[in-house]
């Protein structure tokens, strides 16, 4: 048809659009910048190169050059899903959920989109808006395997195990190697103590298909799961052998050198990871953990603040952030919005009920906070902080008798040393009000 039409631009998109969806790139590449250069404000040449932008790993450039898309052509549910998707991987959930659910007010039965919605749904908490999307999702295309791996997640986070493997097998059904419902059987498999058929499984997968780094990268999680660190920095290697741009590989380094006792080459490769992709919170709050290791509560509360500047919309650096200035040298009053913000993100997330909790306690408000504590205790009574909180404001609600199992249970299940003089203290306390 090209060869028939040379200068049709419909044509030469339509070309474009099929090179891309065949990972043809260097080709698409020279086709949109040919649309693009007889019309640099042609709607399907910027979306086509966005795409290719994305696909490159260049996200920040991709959200930019579709955001052009998007404003050029604003009914255009489809522009909106990419953007969503360059969002997404330019680490702005945010963002990304406002563009995916702005497609879905355009063209209501765009599964696609319902899909990666309901998939940032479940990583924020919000299950039932997850399982909403995903069904409706699956009623239209019964063979999306990302519909099937969200379920999975959603399964996962209410604790039926059996459900979670059902569904990721489902996935896995329509896509053997769909990376997604391989990360969730590893982690899977590593809760139930089984890494070594994730292993065995990833090894099979890795011979049918030797140039798919994201394969040999989940081969190398499942061997640190099995503390075989050699092996696990190996397959790394292969994966940057073959992708130097697969996503998280130096997060998983640092894992590997922390387990091995060397933070300092951990807190290095964190600094890698964060330079090659400055968007991605989770090596922003992992970096913050080993400072926290340490006890370096500045720098861990330097390295949470900038992830908190990269994202303020980003709940899980809201709530380590609080939860540093709530124990740690900090304004109480800031920590309370972003422990607020967490919380309504997260929902069903006991560590931001936690967090919030804690806070309003800080604040002299324990009649508030036991609301929050107690559902955290009724959630996870084995968890000796959640106990040792809840303890604690019942005694500064005026619940002396209230607070002392808690109390009790905390210290008995291996609270942090950083507590245990408090939590004597308090039950010195209740003991001599008693006699």
């Amino acid at each position: 048809m090209l060869i028939k039409k040379p200068k049709d631009a419909a044509v030469k998109t339509k070309l474009a659009e099929t090179l891309i969806d065949l990972n043809r790139l260097n080709e698409a590449k020279l086709l949109t910048q040919e649309i693009l250069a007889g019309k640099p404000s042609d709607v399907e040449g910027l979306l086509s190169n966005g795409r290719i932008l994305l696909l490159e790993g260049h996200a920040s450039e991709a959200v930019a050059e579709i955001e052009k898309a998007t404003e050029a052509a604003p009914k255009s549910a489809r522009n909106f899903f990419f953007l969503g998707l360059a969002q997404r991987a330019a680490g702005l959930p945010g963002l990304a959920k406002a563009s995916f659910s702005h497609a879905l007010e355009l063209n209501p039965g765009m599964t696609d989109a319902s899909a990666a919605l309901a998939a940032l749904s479940s990583r924020t908490g919000d299950y039932d808006r997850a399982t909403q999307l995903t069904s409706k999702a699956l009623q239209s295309n019964p063979n999306l395997p990302s519909a099937y791996t969200t379920n999975a997640e959603v399964s996962s986070a209410r604790g039926d195990a059996k459900k979670t493997e059902a569904q990721i097998e489902e996935a896995l059904k329509r896509d053997s190697t769909f990376l997604p419902s391989l990360a969730a059987m590893v982690k899977l498999y590593a809760a139930q103590g089984k890494s070594q058929e994730s292993a065995q499984r990833l090894s099979a997968l890795i011979q049918e298909h030797p140039d798919n780094a994201g394969l040999r990268f989940l081969l190398a999680v499942a061997y640190f799961d099995l503390k075989d660190f050699d092996r696990s920095e190996s397959s790394l290697k292969d994966a940057l052998r073959l992708d130097p741009k697969t996503p998280d590989v130096y997060t998983l380094l640092a894992n590997i050198d922390s387990a091995k006792g060397s933070l300092d080459k951990a807190q290095a490769d964190l600094r890698n990871a964060i330079q090659a992709n400055s968007r991605n919170i989770a090596n922003y709050l992992t970096l913050a953990s080993l400072y926290q290791k340490q006890g370096n509560w500045p720098e861990a509360k330097k390295v949470c603040e900038k992830a908190h500047e990269v994202d303020p919309g980003a709940p899980a650096a809201a709530a380590q952030l609080a939860f540093l200035y709530l124990e740690h040298g900090g304004d109480v009053n800031a920590a309370l919005p972003l422990a607020q913000m967490a919380k309504r993100e997260m929902p069903d997330s006991v560590i931001a009920s936690d967090i919030l909790g804690w806070a309003y306690y800080k604040l002299g408000s324990p009649d508030t906070a036991l609301t929050l504590l107690q559902e955290c205790v009724r959630k996870e009574p084995g968890n000796p902080i959640f106990q040792y909180h809840l303890g604690m404001a019942h005694l500064a609600a005026g619940h002396p008798q209230a607070a002392e199992r808690p109390l009790q249970l905390a210290l008995k299940d291996g609270l942090d040393p950083t507590y245990v003089a408090d939590a004597r203290s308090a039950l010195e306390k209740i003991s001599k009000a008693r006699h």
